[in-house]
């Protein structure tokens, strides 16, 4: 007999991070949301993210469209905004970004589509 180990697909990559706040497939927000731990996002949002000191991730299902400021931004799904990073941006294979991105440092990888302005090497802040 299988155990329920063997029977359970691990998560998606995404979600194995340190993160305690997740709001997955199926979830709509409009409004604000405020987080004070790292963030997980894999539904739809119509609303602006402060996540500052922290890390957000936009999982493959996600549909995100407002102002996402965090310490790091993982995209892997659709974001239609202003992104501001304090560290880092990461557009992942097949996710879209439109607006602007403002990072210390940003990656893009092949495959994913951007359509916005880069702003590279500054903090949104405006510090280098």
């Amino acid at each position: 007999m299988a155990s329920r180990s063997d029977s359970v697909p691990p998560p998606p990559v995404f979600f194995q991070a340190a993160a305690r706040s997740v709001l997955t497939q199926g979830v709509t927000v409009r409004g604000i949301i405020r987080a004070s731990e790292d963030l997980v996002v894999d539904g739809l949002v119509q609303a602006d993210i402060v996540c500052a000191e922290f890390a957000v991730t936009l999982g493959p299902n996600s549909r995100v469209a407002g102002k996402l400021e965090a310490n790091s931004i993982e995209l892997h799904g659709v974001f239609d905004g202003e992104l501001l990073a304090h560290s880092s941006v990461h557009i992942g294979p097949g996710s879209t970004a439109k607006g602007s991105v403002t990072a210390a440092s940003v990656q893009i990888d092949p495959g994913s589509r951007v359509r916005a302005h880069l702003l590279v090497g500054e903090n949104p802040d405006g510090s280098r």
